[in-house]
Parts: structure tokens; C-alpha cells; sequence
């Protein structure tokens, strides 16, 4: 119908597939798939790695040989007798049926075997040799070796080892340190292998794999990192050996086996076939689909066991027909001469040729769709708010690659959120709750079906309004109240010190008032009244030593009253007069000078107070201490008293550029003196705070404070002033 067509030409009809009808329109896009519009519908032709194979009817279950001119043997376990694929064409033996193992020998035979015979394969000859009448039929689920005397070892069902060679069967052999059942019964492998050093390995139904080296057995279990359910497959490449199972796939190395873990923190599914190529890595039969490892990453397992793998898995996305085998034969997965790689799926056969596999590297476009929370949607545009209160939100996004949109992965982050990219698989939606006010930056980027990564990707930016709580001005008042309330509780707390503190001097100012009236009502006048009587004794002495002897001695006790009554006049008057201080200070310093030849300067900062009794007499003594030991011992030059009534602090200085104090005596004290010590405890008894410093040649300093609220009693009506004067 439609002539004759050029070699090169492809024409695709209803016998091809398609099935669109009358071509409309042709697009190639820019992955390089070609999509056509027709009359039923819309048609896309991409590029598939995999090549699915349509096997004749009966043809499942498969055992697979790879033959020595890229050709491929393919049996099965129905009663259908062996394929021969050449290129695009199958050809069927008269030979086989119900074959469920294979074994290529070194002398190139190959041996088949079936339900009830096994086949030998020489050339294009087949012989075959029937089970014994002894023997149950039943599948040869496997077949080794025989090792010197060149026959094999047959699982034969569940029976287990049997011997064949040369037509002749032994069902009481098996081989030397196979593992026994009762000590009487050597039960055969589910999986075996031979490596180029001469070991057999044998994998069986319980997890466990034995390796039988001349003649000795070494077992490998759980405790050797062997955790994969039933052994489904063993192969190697040089000294390397591989082990699939139900729960995935292990290496050995070291004397030990390792689990292969794969990236994503998995682990593998079902293995039931294993390629190990040396250029293009491993090659699995995987519950899920084709696994491939790349060859660098197999490098770095065996550098780190420990190292999780990347791999690219090819399922029915990429042209595979069906899932992988994952039982019934010993050999599903197979690489003929020409570098193509075959695996037996549930619904025929599928090839790879890695050579010839054609990566994807053009990068997805990636845009974000849309911005929505909980109560509100938002479109694409900038600027992007949200009202206060929002909490929660979701983003949409997309990556267009139209060769396989179905893996197109992605990954996210939000600035100031996530510290690293979220890799999220093909998910498109991002969700992100427990947002708070603030500006925000997302991205997100795609890979293509071979990973080949946006790395510009895409970026949005949005806000949050704060509510009133969460404001800055709203922060700050609240910070200036909680200030403003410490602040009010350290003013109560100082002014509970200062009550406390003036109870206590009004306590003291009370028993010196009790003193003075005590010592006026009791000590003084009994010592009054013992003058008189000495007095009245004088009158009665006659001229003589002793009269004059007495009289003086009354004289002296005259002027000790008078003394007394002076010294309890002044207690008393402490507590009720309030004397000047600064005044007293600067007389002091005067009378001082006037006898040594230092110059003296007083200065007064501060409006004057009144000072409560107590305070102020310490005061004056703690200054005629420390003026007394300036002009006494020093040999200064100058000094100088400051008194400053400030609102706060009631404070005393004097200063001189005198000889200093020896550190050790400021310290300690001058052993028999207790000058410095007696003005510490005068400080101390009113709350005070006394700094001395000094030191040799660098003269002394005296520093006297008394917090305000303990220092001043009510206020005086005196004007600020401020004064110095110099004393000769």
C-alpha cells in the first residue's frame, strides 16, 4: 500500500502499537521527544533505555543463557522446548521443556536441566539422560561442578545433592562439607557459585552461605552481617562476590559480609539476578524494578562498607515489560558477547545495552504555581503579605521535562527556616506551619528523570504582618515595664535597708540617751555624793600631810566630774542637736594645720543636710581618725577633705601626698594600733562603704560613703553652696 520503503525509514502501524489514527500535527520538543497529534488522541516516541522482548505464547518463568555469538538461550519451566534468539529473530529447539537451572562447564558443554532429565548441550547437538527409577521426578533447581572427576552436583528438588557423571546417577553422594539435616540428610542450596579461585559458594533457604574450599566448610550467618531471608543468587567478578536474598543485597569482604545500603537511608527490595560488569558496575534483578550501581560507587563501598550507594532504578517508565523474576529458576539475569544485558520478567524478556543508554542533560524548567494559607490565596506577584496571625502555609511548584515527568524530583528551603535543602522526591507541594512575623525567601529546584539538576531553580518572597503582641514597639513597652517594675522593687527593697537601718540607729540613739541618763542619775551622783562625804571628812582633818593629801586628791575628782558631766552632756546632746558636719571637719583640719606645717583645704559639694545623729558622729570620728594620722604621720605637704551631699550618696575624701602606707599594715593593721580597723567597723555599724588606698612614696586616700537614705534625716532648709578654704 504504501511501496517500498528506505532501510533507514521506520514506519509505525497498528502491528507496531500505535494505534492514533490519522497524523495531525508533529512537535519535537526541546528534550528531543517527538509528539503527534492524531485523530485519536495525542502520541509521544521518546527514547526508552530499556527494550522489551515479546517471548511466544507458554514462554514465563525463564532460564537464561548467554550464548558465545551475542545470541541468547532462553528456557522455560512449561512444556515448551528452548529459544534461540539471534539478533530479531527466535528460533525453537526441538530439545528442553520444563527447564528450571543451566551450567556452561569449562570444556564448553552446557547442561540443561528439567523436571525428570537433564540435557547436555554440545555444539548444536542435545543428549539427554533420564532421571532413575529410584528417583521422584522432580525440578533441578541447580547445578555445580563435580570437582576432580568432572560431573555435577544436581539439586534435585527438595531431596537435595545428587550426583551425576557420565550417565550415571548417585542419590547417597554429595559433596564434602555440605551442611547436614540430622547429621544424615545434605539438603541442597537455593543459590550457588563458583569463583576463579576453585570455591563453591552455596546460599540456602535459612539466610546462611557456606563456602566448601577443598574439602572444608566455613558458614556465614547473621553474626557475619549476613541478614537477607532466603538466598536467592550469587555471583562475583574476580574476588569480588556478591549475595541477593529477599531482604536485598550483600557483599563480602574481609571475612564478613556487608549490607548495601542506599541513599535515601533505605534498603534494597528482593534480589533474584546480579550483572557484575567490570566497566559499568552491578546490575541487579530488583523486586522493583532494574537497579544499577555505578562503578564509582561500587569503588567507594569497598573503600567504606559503610558508604550508602546512589543508583538508578528502570521500571515499566523506561520500556520494562513487567517486574523482574524473582524465583522459580537459578539464572534470570545474564550479559551476552555484545555488552547487552538480559533479565526475565513476569511478562517476557527485557535487554539493556549500556553502551548505548542516552542520558537526558538538559535541565527542568522550575516555576512556582502558588502561595495560599489557611485563609487566604495569594497569586504570583510581588509583593506577597500575609495578614497576622498566619501560621501555615503551602506552596506549589512544577518542573517541566516532558520525557518522564513521573521522575522529576525536587528539592526545597526556606531561608531562615530549614538549614539545608528538604529533598523531597517528586512531591509538589511544600508545607511549612509554626511560622511566625517576618520576611521570608523560598527556593526550589528539579532534576530531570537521569538527575540532571536545576541548579538556578526558582525563588519566592513573602511576609507575615505581625500582630500587636508580636510588634517591636509592643516588645519594648513590655521590656520597659518589666524595667520600670525591677526598678520599683529595688527602690522598695532600698528603702526596706534604709527603715530597717534607721530602726537600728534609733535604737542606738536611745541607748545612748538610756546611757546618759544612767550614768547621770546613778555613776555621777553617787560619785557626788562620796565627794561630800570626803569633804565633810577634810572639814574634820586637822592642818597636817594627809589634809593636803586629801585636798588634792578632791581637787583631781573635781575636775574628773566636771569632765564626766561634759562627756555625758555631749552624749546626750548627740542624739537631739544637729551639728554642722562640715563645719566641724573644717575646724578640725584647722586646728590641725595650725599646729604642723602641711597646708590644708577643705571643699563641701552639695546642698547641705540635715544627718541623722549616729551618722554624723561617725562621720566626724572616722575624719578626725583619718585628719589626726595625716598630720600626725604622714609628712605630707598637703591635704585635702571633700564632703559632697549628693542625692544618693553622703560622701567624705581626704587626701595626701605623703609618705603612703605599707601595704602589709594596710591590710593587717600596725600590731598595737587599731586606728584603720576602728574606722572600718565605725563604717560598717552605719552601712557605710570605706576605700583606703596608698602605698609607699604615693601618699593616701580616704574614701567614706553612706547611701542618701540612710544618711539624711529631714531636709534642711540651707541654700546650696559651695566653698573651699586653705588653712595655714
Amino acid at each position: 500500500k504504501y511501496g517500498a520503503l528506505d532501510s533507514e525509514v521506520e514506519f509505525f502501524g497498528t502491528k507496531e502499537g500505535f494505534t492514533g489514527g490519522s497524523t495531525k500535527k508533529l512537535l519535537e520538543d526541546h528534550e528531543g521527544n517527538i509528539w503527534i497529534g492524531c485523530s485519536n488522541g495525542l502520541i509521544r516516541f521518546r527514547n526508552n533505555q530499556v527494550a522489551p522482548v515479546g517471548l511466544p505464547q507458554g514462554y514465563e518463568k525463564l532460564t537464561l543463557l548467554a550464548g558465545e555469538n551475542s545470541d541468547l538461550w532462553v528456557g522455560t519451566i512449561n512444556k515448551t522446548p528452548l529459544l534461540h534468539i539471534r539478533g530479531e529473530s527466535f528460533e525453537v529447539e526441538k530439545a528442553g521443556g520444563q527447564i528450571a537451572s543451566v551450567l556452561r562447564t569449562p570444556n564448553g558443554d552446557v547442561w540443561w536441566g528439567s523436571r525428570d532429565r537433564i540435557w547436555r548441550m554440545r555444539g548444536s547437538t542435545f543428549t539427554y539422560f533420564s532421571l532413575p527409577s529410584a528417583a521422584t521426578p522432580d525440578f533441578m533447581w541447580d547445578m555445580m561442578p563435580s570437582v576432580p572427576d568432572g560431573g555435577l552436583w544436581v539439586k534435585l528438588g527438595d531431596v537435595g545433592f545428587v550426583h551425576f557423571n557420565e550417565g550415571i546417577w548417585n542419590l547417597h553422594d554429595w559433596p564434602v562439607g555440605a551442611p547436614t539435616v540430622g547429621g544424615t540428610f545434605r539438603y541442597g542450596p537455593s543459590a550457588s557459585y563458583r569463583d576463579p579461585f576453585g570455591r563453591f559458594w552455596l546460599g540456602y533457604t535459612s539466610g546462611q552461605v557456606y563456602v566448601l574450599n577443598e574439602g572444608h566448610a566455613t558458614a556465614y550467618s547473621q553474626k557475619d552481617g549476613l541478614n537477607l531471608g532466603r538466598v536467592k543468587v550469587i555471583r562475583g567478578l574476580g574476588e569480588h562476590v556478591w549475595v541477593g536474598g529477599e531482604l536485598g543485597l550483600a557483599f563480602f569482604k574481609k571475612g564478613r559480609f556487608w549490607r548495601v545500603e542506599i541513599a535515601e537511608g533505605k534498603s534494597l527490595g528482593a534480589v533474584g539476578g546480579i550483572i557484575a560488569t567490570p566497566n559499568d558496575g552491578l546490575w541487579l534483578s530488583e523486586m522493583n524494578g532494574i537497579v544499577h550501581i555505578p562503578k564509582e560507587e561500587i569503588g567507594q563501598m569497598f573503600t567504606d562498607p559503610n558508604h550508602r550507594v546512589t543508583y538508578r532504578r528502570f521500571d515499566f517508565l523506561d520500556g520494562l515489560p513487567g517486574s523482574p523474576q524473582m524465583s522459580f529458576t537459578n539464572s534470570t539475569a545474564v550479559r551476552t558477547s555484545d555488552g547487552r544485558l538480559w533479565f526475565a520478567t513476569a511478562n517476557g524478556l527485557a535487554w539493556i545495552d549500556p553502551a548505548h543508554m542516552v542520558k537526558n542533560l538538559i535541565a527542568p524548567p522550575v516555576c512556582i504555581l502558588s502561595i495560599a494559607s489557611a485563609k487566604e490565596h495569594k497569586l504570583i506577584s510581588n509583593p506577597i503579605r500575609f495578614s497576622a496571625g498566619t501560621h501555615t502555609v503551602e506552596i506549589d511548584y512544577a518542573g517541566l521535562s516532558l520525557s518522564i515527568p513521573e521522575r522529576v524530583q525536587f528539592r526545597y528551603r526556606l531561608d531562615s527556616i530549614d538549614a539545608d535543602w528538604q529533598n523531597v522526591g517528586t512531591r509538589r507541594q511544600a508545607y511549612y506551619s509554626n511560622l511566625g512575623p517576618g520576611s521570608y525567601r523560598f527556593w526550589v529546584t528539579a532534576c530531570n528523570n537521569d538527575g540532571v539538576w536545576n541548579e538556578a531553580g526558582a525563588s519566592l518572597d513573602f511576609s507575615i504582618a505581625p500582630a500587636y503582641h508580636q510588634t517591636a514597639w509592643f516588645r519594648a513597652s513590655c521590656a520597659a515595664a518589666f524595667l520600670a517594675l525591677l526598678w520599683g522593687l529595688y527602690r522598695y527593697r532600698l528603702h526596706q535597708i534604709a527603715r530597717e537601718f534607721s530602726i537600728r540607729l534609733k535604737e542606738r540613739v536611745g541607748e545612748r540617751s538610756r546611757m546618759a541618763r544612767d550614768l547621770h542619775d546613778t555613776l555621777l551622783q553617787g560619785f557626788q555624793g562620796l565627794m561630800l562625804r570626803l569633804q565633810a571628812l577634810n572639814d574634820l582633818l586637822p592642818q597636817g600631810e594627809a589634809k593636803e593629801e586629801l585636798e588634792q586628791t578632791l581637787s583631781r575628782a573635781d575636775q574628773v566630774v566636771a569632765e564626766s558631766r561634759k562627756a555625758v552632756h555631749d552624749l546626750r546632746l548627740s542624739t537631739v542637736v544637729s551639728n554642722d558636719l562640715a563645719r566641724a571637719v573644717r575646724a578640725l583640719g584647722d586646728e590641725l594645720s595650725s599646729k604642723d606645717s602641711a597646708a590644708f583645704s577643705f571643699l563641701v559639694e552639695g546642698r547641705a543636710r540635715e544627718l541623722h545623729p549616729i551618722v554624723r558622729d561617725e562621720f566626724y570620728r572616722i575624719a578626725r581618725e583619718a585628719l589626726g594620722n595625716a598630720f600626725s604621720h604622714s609628712r605630707a605637704r598637703h591635704i585635702e577633705a571633700e564632703i559632697t551631699y549628693g542625692e544618693r550618696l553622703l560622701r567624705l575624701r581626704i587626701r595626701d601626698d605623703g609618705d603612703g602606707i605599707a601595704p602589709e599594715i594596710l591590710e593587717e593593721g600596725r600590731s598595737g594600733h587599731y586606728g584603720l580597723a576602728g574606722m572600718r567597723e565605725r563604717a560598717g555599724q552605719i552601712g557605710g562603704k570605706l576605700d583606703i588606698w596608698s602605698g609607699i612614696g604615693t601618699g593616701t586616700e580616704i574614701d567614706l560613703s553612706v547611701p542618701g537614705s540612710i544618711a539624711y534625716g529631714q531636709r534642711s532648709g540651707r541654700s546650696r553652696f559651695r566653698f573651699r578654704e586653705k588653712a595655714e
